[in-house]
């Protein structure tokens, strides 16, 4: 029995169709793009990770700072 697509991903089939690529029916991968797939599924968490250093040193801006870089610089002082 095939399985029930939504219109959304029909829609895509139809795209890649159009476009002579194939859709391996076991994962639903683009069968051209699959050499992509890993590098392509890293990229989120790498992205996460640079936003959480990101907003955690715009929030701490110290935790940017080397330790004897750290140790120069004046806390109380007002610039």
């Amino acid at each position: 029995m095939p399985r029930r697509r939504s219109p959304r991903i029909r829609n895509f089939a139809c795209t890649i169709t159009e476009r002579d690529l194939t859709i391996d029916p076991v994962c639903d991968e683009v069968v051209e793009l699959q050499p992509f797939n890993a590098v392509l599924s890293k990229e989120p968490a790498q992205v996460r990770r640079n936003l959480d250093r990101f907003e955690g040193a715009w929030r701490n801006p110290a935790s940017l700072m080397s330790p004897k870089r750290g140790a120069t610089v004046d806390p109380s002082s007002s610039s």
